[in-house]
C-alpha cells in the first residue's frame, strides 16, 4: 500500500513538473513576440492603427477558441488538449515573421491568438486537477512559472533583437524550442483517468504521504 502511494506521488510530481514547464514555454514563447513587435511594425511599414488592427486579431483568435475549449476539455481530458494546442501555438510563433503584408500578419496573429487560447484554458485546466490532487494550493507557483517564463522571454528577446538577429531566425527558434518542450513536457501531464475520477476516489496528497511513510518507519 505504502509502496503504491509513493508511486502515486512520484506521477504527481512529474505532472506537476511538466505543467510548470507548460506555463513557463507559454510566457516565454509569447514574450519573445512582444518584445520583436516594433520590428515587425518597421518592416511592414505599418501606422499605429494598422499595428492595432493586426493586434486586435490576435486577442479575437484566443476569444473564439476560449469560448470552446472547455468542452473539449471536459470531453478528451487536458493532457491531449495541451500536447496538441501547445505543440501547435509553439510552431505559430514563427508566422508573423515570415508576413508580408498587413493581411498576412493579421492572418498570423490570428492562428496564433487561437492556438494560445486554447492552450491557457487547457493548460489552466490542468493546473486545477494537479491541485486537486495535491490537496493544498499550489495555483499560484504555476502562474509563477508563467511570469518567469515572460521575464525569460522579454529579457532574451530584447538580447537578441539589440544584437541585431534577424526575425525570422528569432522567432523561428524559438517556435522550434517552445515546440519542442511543449509537446515533450505534455507526455507527463496526468492522464484523463485521473482528471476525471480525483473528485470520486480520494487520492494520497504529499502531505498524507509523507506522514502515512514516517508512521510506517
Amino acid at each position: 500500500m505504502l509502496g503504491k502511494q509513493m508511486m502515486e506521488l512520484a506521477r504527481l510530481k512529474r505532472a506537476r513538473l511538466a505543467a510548470l514547464v507548460v506555463f513557463f514555454i507559454n510566457g516565454f514563447g509569447f514574450a519573445n513576440w512582444i518584445v520583436r513587435i516594433p520590428t515587425v511594425q518597421e518592416e511592414l511599414g505599418l501606422s499605429e492603427g494598422s499595428l492595432g488592427l493586426a493586434l486586435l486579431a490576435l486577442a479575437g483568435g484566443a476569444l473564439a477558441t476560449m469560448v470552446f475549449t472547455g468542452g473539449v476539455v471536459q470531453k478528451l481530458g487536458s493532457r491531449p488538449v495541451v500536447g496538441v494546442a501547445g505543440t501547435v501555438f509553439g510552431l505559430s510563433l514563427v508566422l508573423p515573421a515570415l508576413a508580408q503584408s498587413l493581411p498576412a500578419l493579421v492572418v498570423a496573429l490570428l492562428v496564433a491568438g487561437a492556438w494560445h487560447g486554447a492552450l491557457d484554458v487547457s493548460m489552466n485546466a490542468h493546473a486545477v486537477a494537479v491541485e486537486r490532487d495535491y490537496r493544498r494550493p499550489i495555483m499560484s507557483s504555476f502562474h509563477a512559472a508563467f511570469s518567469l517564463g515572460g521575464l525569460a522571454g522579454a529579457a532574451g528577446g530584447g538580447l537578441l533583437s539589440a544584437y541585431g538577429v534577424g526575425l525570422a531566425p528569432h522567432l523561428g527558434g524559438v517556435a522550434v524550442v517552445s515546440a519542442l518542450a511543449l509537446a515533450v513536457s505534455s507526455r507527463a501531464l496526468l492522464p484523463r483517468a485521473r482528471i476525471a475520477g480525483a473528485k470520486r476516489r480520494g487520492r494520497p496528497s504529499c502531505g498524507r504521504t509523507a506522514r502515512s511513510r514516517g508512521s510506517a518507519s
